[in-house]
């Protein structure tokens, strides 16, 4: 009788685990990638190379961590994935001169409603997208190691929980380490999602 109290004891008392995106979250992240990122990371690498012709692949991808990123207030941590704080005066500004049909005060509450606990990335994304353990990514020698193993330029990308202010109408925040952050509106058809308007600043 006492293991099954206590095993019932520590059923009640142990976290319960980290809840999981959507298949509409994981679409609007993929649109995100295929309507914004990819180009912006391809030639910038083509750039680098000294390559003017946009044809052809480049090898690299993105390496995408398995965990979202939460809102916070104050003062933000140094690891990776850091947060985001819808109050604070550039993720105000940018959702302020975001184009999505709603209220960038609605838009906010929604994303900070959405976030305040990290979610479980699970599935597939893009066809060049790969979901990394953020409990790995975190660790700076971990993540040289981790690099190594791509082709240079590929990009390490962190995303937000989206929030669906409206029917059919998504906003997610998105951190690419490196290049810049901000945030995406996405709109949805008979074809699925594809973006609206973006607003984000170089780090």
């Amino acid at each position: 009788m006492k293991l099954i109290f206590a095993l019932a004891l520590a059923a009640v008392i142990q976290p319960s685990a980290a809840k999981s995106t959507t298949a509409d979250d994981r679409a609007v992240m993929t649109a995100v990638l295929d309507g914004a990122l990819r180009s912006e990371r391809d030639e910038a690498i083509r750039r680098g190379r000294g390559v003017r012709s946009d044809r052809g692949p480049t090898g690299a991808v993105f390496l995408i961590l398995d965990e979202t990123v939460t809102t916070c207030s104050g003062k933000r941590p140094a690891a990776i994935p850091g947060c985001f704080d819808v109050n604070a005066s550039t993720e105000r500004r940018l959702l302020g001169a975001l184009q999505c049909d709603s209220e960038s005060s609605q838009v906010g509450a929604a994303l900070a409603r959405r976030n305040r606990a990290p979610m479980t990335i699970r599935g597939s994304l893009a066809g060049d997208a790969t979901l990394v353990a953020t409990s790995y990514a975190s660790k700076p020698q971990q993540l040289t190691e981790l690099r190594r193993q791509y082709a240079r330029g590929s990009a390490l990308v962190a995303f937000s929980a989206p929030a669906y202010p409206k029917p059919n109408v998504a906003v997610v925040y998105y951190r690419a380490f490196d290049a810049g952050l901000g945030f995406v509106c996405l709109a949805r058809d008979g074809k699925g999602w594809t973006v609206r308007s973006r607003q984000n600043v170089v780090e």
